[in-house]
C-alpha cells in the first residue's frame, strides 16, 4: 500500500513517532539519520531529533537531505 506523502507535510515528530508512522525501528531511524539520509536537528543541550515532515517527504522520495540549519 503507497504512503500518502501529504500527510507528511506540516508535521513535526519525534525519532519514536515517525518510527512508528514508518512501522520501522527507532534505532532504525536514528541510524538513516546519523548516515546522512535524514535532516533531524538538535535544540541546544537536547539530545532528542525533531524532525521536520517536509524532510521525511524529501527522504521517502529519495532525495537528498537539505543542508542542517544552524541551531
Amino acid at each position: 500500500m503507497p504512503i500518502d506523502l501529504s500527510q507528511f507535510r506540516d508535521m513535526v515528530y519525534t525519532v519514536e513517532d515517525l518510527a512508528e508512522v514508518l512501522g520501522r525501528h527507532p534505532d532504525s531511524i536514528r541510524r538513516i539519520i546519523r548516515e546522512g539520509h535524514l535532516r533531524a536537528v538538535r535544540a541546544r543541550g537536547r539530545k532528542a531529533y525533531t524532525l521536520l515532515g517536509e524532510d521525511v517527504v524529501r527522504y521517502l522520495k529519495g532525495l537528498p537531505p537539505l543542508e542542517n540549519p544552524e541551531t
